[in-house]
């Protein structure tokens, strides 16, 4: 969201260079002028001149931006990069600052305010549109193409009973072929065999109280566990070894992963994984709070 405030901020700066040179052309005797134009994008300001300034309309940015930015979160703008697809995000990008001006045109009802030029309002949110759709389906591209080559893939372990070892590896690579590599299975049993109907072989790490030390030494970024129905006396000590390393643990029960469900519906909390599991994941700095913290100190230290 902080990120999208920068691009509507730039959108807003670019309308107000844009505005001054295209009212030009649209004043009586311009290259565009029409008839129709007076009227319906209101040229000229409250005191009826052509020449504005941004302290002026620097509330229809004040006014658009939340709105936009809120309706960008409710139309799905904000789903992960993997989720995205250019039809979806072209609309949200579209109808994003549409609401922004409808909120404005409320505001401006409400305080039975006259307003000010239509084409600054118009301009904001035809530089707002294009910029969100523009920045978001690059950083789609990005992250797809850093997919690709790999560098986003997360090294996973699997750990439960042989069935449960089976599914879960056929999910992962139905639903994250791209996203996830299994590096191998923690047995219950020392000699558990590995997974039935793997596309390569999946190999053994241990048996699952060895969880802690292989952490130490080798390269696991999740662990996905299959929790058996019967007793699970290794559990405690596994999510204690998750949370001193730091490793995303998914804990699947097996009882859920079995059951066909009619007229409920899991809630998944990974879009990865499309199965009922809890996740547990490591607790990180507000990367937006983040952002918004340097902006400010950069401010300040211009200031």
């Amino acid at each position: 969201m902080a990120c999208d405030c920068v691009v509507l901020a730039v959108a807003f700066w670019l309308a107000v260079k844009f505005v001054p040179v295209l009212l030009e052309q649209l004043a009586p005797g311009g290259m565009l002028h029409s008839a129709w134009i007076d009227s319906f994008l209101s040229l000229g300001n409250t005191d009826g001149k052509l020449t504005l300034t941004p302290a002026e309309f620097i509330w229809v940015f004040v006014v658009m931006c939340p709105a936009t930015v809120v309706c960008y979160e409710l139309l799905g703008g904000y789903r992960p990069a993997r989720e995205q697809q250019l039809r979806p995000l072209i609309f949200s990008s579209l109808v994003a600052p549409v609401a922004g001006v409808g909120v404005l045109t409320v505001v401006l009802f409400t305080l039975k305010h006259p307003g000010y030029s239509r084409l600054v309002v118009f301009s904001f949110a035809l530089f707002s549109a294009v910029l969100l759709a523009a920045g978001r389906w690059a950083a789609v591209l990005i992250y797809r193409e850093r997919l690709r080559k790999g560098y986003l893939v997360k090294e996973v372990a699997l750990i439960g009973s042989a069935w449960m070892l089976q599914e879960i590896a056929a999910t992962i690579r139905h639903q994250a072929r791209q996203e996830y590599n299994i590096i191998g299975y923690f047995g219950l049993p020392a000699d558990q065999p590995a997974p039935l109907g793997a596309e390569a072989e999946v190999p053994c790490l241990g048996a699952v109280d060895q969880v802690g030390e292989a952490l130490i030494h080798m390269p696991i970024h999740d662990i996905v566990i299959g929790l058996p129905a019967e007793g699970t006396p290794w559990l405690e000590s596994i999510l204690h070894a998750c949370d001193y390393f730091r490793v995303t643990t998914y804990i699947i029960p097996e009882a859920l992963f079995r059951a066909e469900f009619k007229d409920i519906r899991p809630v998944t909390v990974d879009s990865l994984l499309v199965c009922p599991l809890v996740k547990l994941d490591p607790v990180y700095v507000d990367s937006e709070g983040f952002f918004l913290s340097c902006c400010c100190c950069f401010l300040r230290s211009c200031c």
